[in-house]
C-alpha cells in the first residue's frame, strides 16, 4: 500500500512538472504572469490608494509583439530580454478611497492640473530601478489615460542601461523599484522582485 501511494505520488509530481515546462500561449503567459505565487507582481495599499506593481517577462512582451513564427519569437524574446519592464497600477483601495485615483489628494484645480502634468509626464523624477548597487532612471514611461471611465491607471515604465552588458543591471538577483509620490499620499514604496522569479518564467510559444 505505501509503495502504491508513493507510486502515485510521484506520477501526479511528474505530470505537474510537465505542465509546468509546457510552452505558454499569450492568454496562458498572461496568467502566469499575474499570479501572485510566481513572484512577478506585488502590491501594497497606503493612504486608500492600491499600488500594484508588475515585472513584465520578456516571453510575454515577445508574444505581445504578435509573431507568427518560433525563429521570429525567439528574437522577440532576445530583444526584449534587453531590458526590464514594469507596469505599475495606481488604483482606490475601495474601502479608504473609492474615487478617480488622479483626483486623490488634490485640492484645488491647480493642484490638480500639477498632478495630472507629473503622472502623464514626470515618471523620470518619480521613480528609479535599483540593481546591484546601482540606480537607474526609466527611459520610457507611458501614463494610460482612460479619461475617468476607470478609477485606476496602469503606468508602463521602461529600463535599459546606458552601456550593453551593464553588469549590475543583467547580473543583480534584486530587482528594487522604488517610488516616490509627491501628490497620491503613498509617499516613498519600495517593491523587489527576484530575478529567478524572469527565470523561471516557461517559454512561450506562437
Amino acid at each position: 500500500m505505501k509503495r502504491n501511494t508513493a507510486l502515485l505520488a510521484l506520477v501526479l509530481l511528474f505530470c505537474r512538472c510537465s505542465d509546468s515546462a509546457k510552452p505558454l500561449r499569450l492568454n496562458e503567459m498572461l496568467a502566469y504572469a499575474n499570479a501572485p505565487e510566481n513572484g512577478l507582481v506585488r502590491s501594497r495599499d497606503v493612504q486608500g490608494i492600491r499600488t500594484t506593481v508588475r515585472l513584465i517577462p520578456p516571453q510575454l512582451e515577445a508574444l505581445r509583439d504578435r509573431v507568427t513564427n518560433a525563429t521570429d519569437l525567439d528574437s522577440a524574446v532576445k530583444e526584449q530580454d534587453r531590458q526590464l519592464c514594469f507596469l505599475v497600477n495606481l488604483g482606490p483601495d475601495g474601502k479608504h478611497f473609492k474615487g478617480d485615483v488622479m483626483y486623490s489628494g488634490a485640492q484645488s484645480k491647480e493642484e490638480f492640473l500639477q498632478q495630472a502634468y507629473d503622472l502623464n509626464f514626470n515618471w523620470e523624477a518619480m521613480v528609479s530601478l535599483r540593481c546591484g548597487g546601482r540606480t537607474y532612471a526609466p527611459v520610457l514611461s507611458s501614463l494610460e489615460n482612460t479619461y475617468s471611465l476607470t478609477k485606476d491607471r496602469n503606468v508602463m515604465l521602461v529600463f535599459v542601461p546606458e552601456t550593453s552588458g551593464d553588469p549590475a543591471f543583467y547580473g543583480s538577483e534584486q530587482l528594487e523599484l522604488v517610488i516616490a509620490d509627491e501628490h497620491l499620499g503613498t509617499g516613498i514604496q519600495h517593491f523587489t522582485f527576484d530575478r529567478a522569479a524572469l527565470r523561471k518564467v516557461p517559454q512561450p510559444t506562437v
